[in-house]
């Protein structure tokens, strides 16, 4: 899992598959479409009838970066949390089954938002992409 969050920093990767550069000296904004190796990549100038467009698609990719770091954390959470279960002490524990009733409820319902979450962030990033691909 440390090794899917150090990853995910320095490739600057997030389910998404979108990742944006602004350069403020040339006020030049580049929205990279894909995963690691194939990305295509959209240039435009920034100028003051487009800016809020721009800037709607890096909160968005900004928002789905977050969203997959905190997964990534959630998740080592479980992990850690499953471990804990696993430990011989537990099974000695008067209320284990409702216990793991609540891990495996808790585990679903994570997952099952964070898929939501991320469909819901992907729409709003391809609802905003549109004036780069005209």
């Amino acid at each position: 899992m440390i090794a899917l969050l150090v990853f995910s920093i320095f490739t600057n990767f997030n389910l998404s598959g979108y990742a944006y550069h602004l350069d403020e000296n040339t006020n030049m904004f580049s929205l990279e479409e894909g995963f690691v190796k194939k990305k295509e990549i959209y240039s435009e100038h920034v100028n003051e009838y487009n800016s809020i467009n721009i800037a709607m698609v890096m909160l968005d990719i900004n928002h789905a970066k977050e969203l997959w770091y905190a997964s990534i954390l959630i998740f080592l959470v479980f992990t850690a949390a499953l471990f804990g279960l696993l430990d011989s002490r537990l099974k000695s524990k008067k209320h284990v089954k409702w216990i793991i009733a609540l891990y495996i409820t808790s585990f679903t319902i994570f997952i099952i938002w964070n898929i939501n979450s991320h469909k819901e962030i992907l729409e709003e990033i391809a609802q905003n992409i549109n004036f780069f691909k005209t």
